[in-house]
């Protein structure tokens, strides 16, 4: 990941380092498709748009007819907003836990005006996908303004709002973790 969220075990300076080669993906669903169940792929943990292969990854899932959720910082959506629109994604998660101030805060970086910026852009190029939802995770510095930051999400062009509760660990199973 590229951001210090101070709630999250995958920040920048997490040792856990893993990075799936997209042929190896593809043989891995190509076998679970044999089920003949129906099921969705869902790219998260640390910052999918930071894998090198992002787009041949999803490329190859939207191959297969399978609907595509991408769980994101939101750093990268302005950057990578044509791109995104012409993949066929489904559904787009961006993490925004407040207003510019509390956000950056929570994130560990000066990083909110990029991620609304990303997210008008992605709404301003698509054609009806990708569908933006918001993710809000709950922490002692934004509870109390839950329902402005709600508010303000819808504005910039969120359509769905998810709240998230956080997992809450000791410094030592934080460390365990990594």
């Amino acid at each position: 990941c590229n951001l210090n969220c101070e709630m999250c075990a995958q920040r920048k300076q997490s040792t856990i380092q893993y990075e799936i080669d997209p042929q190896n993906l593809s043989d891995a669903v190509d076998q679970l498709l044999q089920w003949k169940n129906r099921f969705e792929v869902y790219l998260w943990g640390g910052e999918p748009f930071l894998h090198p292969q992002f787009f041949q990854i999803v490329e190859a899932m939207v191959q297969r007819h399978l609907p595509v959720t991408v769980n994101t910082n939101g750093t990268r959506l302005y950057r990578y907003a044509e791109e995104i629109c012409r993949s066929r994604i489904k559904r787009i998660i961006v993490s925004i836990d407040g207003t510019r101030e509390i956000h950056n805060k929570i994130r560990g970086a000066e990083v909110y005006d990029s991620i609304v910026a990303g997210m008008r852009k992605v709404k301003l190029l698509r054609r009806f996908l990708p569908f933006i939802t918001a993710n809000i995770v709950v922490t002692q510095k934004n509870h109390a303004i839950l329902p402005q930051i709600v508010g303000s999400l819808f504005s910039i062009g969120a359509e769905f709002i998810e709240i998230q509760l956080p997992f809450f660990y000791t410094p030592a199973e934080g460390l365990d973790y990594e």
